[in-house]
C-alpha cells in the first residue's frame, strides 16, 4: 500500500457520532493524518533549507527543469505597523483606521 493511501485508510468511515462524540476510528484518522502532515511539514522545511544553503553555496539562483522550478528570493524588509502599541499610545486613531473583516468558521486539531 503506498503511503498516502496508508494515511488516509478508513477516511470514508465514520469519524463521529452525534450521540457519543468522536468514534475510536474517527480518532486513529485524525491522530494519524495530523502526525503524518506535521512530518511532512518538518521535512519539507528542512528540504527547502538544504536546498537553500546548496544553492547559496555554489552561487545558482534558479535552476528550471520541465517539472521543477526553483528560485532564491532576495531578502527585504517588511514595513508593517505596531498595532498594539498604536492602540495604546494612540486609541482614537487605531479606532478610525481599524478595519473589521469576517473570518470563517475554522477547525483546531491538537494531537499530542
Amino acid at each position: 500500500m503506498d503511503y498516502l493511501a496508508e494515511i488516509t485508510k478508513d477516511l470514508d468511515a465514520e469519524l463521529f457520532d452525534p450521540d457519543t462524540g468522536l468514534t475510536e476510528t474517527g480518532k486513529e484518522v485524525i491522530e494519524r493524518v495530523e502526525t503524518a502532515f506535521k512530518q511532512l511539514e518538518t521535512a519539507k522545511k528542512a528540504l527547502r533549507e538544504k536546498v537553500l544553503q546548496n544553492m547559496m553555496d555554489i552561487g545558482i539562483v534558479m535552476i528550471s527543469t520541465p517539472s521543477v522550478k526553483i528560485r532564491i528570493k532576495d531578502a527585504y524588509d517588511r514595513e508593517g505597523v505596531d498595532t498594539a502599541r498604536l492602540k495604546e499610545e494612540q486609541p482614537e486613531i487605531y479606532d478610525e483606521y481599524c478595519k473589521v473583516t469576517p473570518v470563517k468558521e475554522s477547525l483546531v486539531v491538537k494531537v499530542g
